[in-house]
């Protein structure tokens, strides 16, 4: 990832996705606005990540890959979506890898200065939980959808999911 040195361009992207109340002002002069390319590994499975990202242009994937080599897409994103929440909160390495399948922006912030905030900023705190439902939510439909759906309706909406946010749907008729 590029970093861009654009303090504005920061700033109208929190302001774009209601970011603004949830951080305190030494936190945002801290933040960094960051550019990557299609195919661009932004996490990888097993390594260490010190930043939390905000996804505010683009589309990533979400995927694990199996010691045998198999992979498995876990979920597709698009903005806003946050990456390293699970790492921050659980203080782990990377549980799944995120690839960019456009090319985006993401705004990233050292985890050293979000748990300096931690205690005084409880917007920033209940911004985090509804973050970590919301996953916990998704993850929990689709593994429904797994188990109660026949295979040809489970692949028609993975085929659906691989379309992109600027072209629409990669499917012609």
């Amino acid at each position: 990832m590029k970093e861009i040195i654009d303090k504005n361009q920061l700033l109208e992207c929190l302001e774009q996705f209601g970011l603004n109340p949830i951080f305190s002002e030494e936190v945002k002069r801290k933040m960094s606005l960051y550019h990557f390319q299609q195919g661009e590994i932004l996490c990888l499975k097993g390594e260490e990540i010190q930043h939390m990202y905000f996804l505010v242009k683009g589309k990533v994937k979400i995927f694990t890959t199996s010691p045998e080599g198999k992979t498995l897409i876990v979920r597709f994103k698009t903005p806003l979506a946050v990456i390293g929440d699970i790492e921050y909160v659980k203080r782990t390495e990377v549980f799944n890898t995120v690839e960019a399948v456009s090319e985006g922006l993401v705004i990233g912030v050292h985890f050293a200065e979000l748990r300096g905030m931690e205690t005084n900023q409880i917007d920033f705190l209940k911004f985090l939980l509804a973050i970590v439902t919301e996953k916990f939510y998704t993850e929990s439909h689709a593994t429904s959808l797994n188990m109660l759906y026949p295979v040809d309706i489970r692949l028609a909406s993975y085929l659906l999911s691989l379309s992109t946010e600027r072209e629409g749907s990669l499917f012609l008729q």
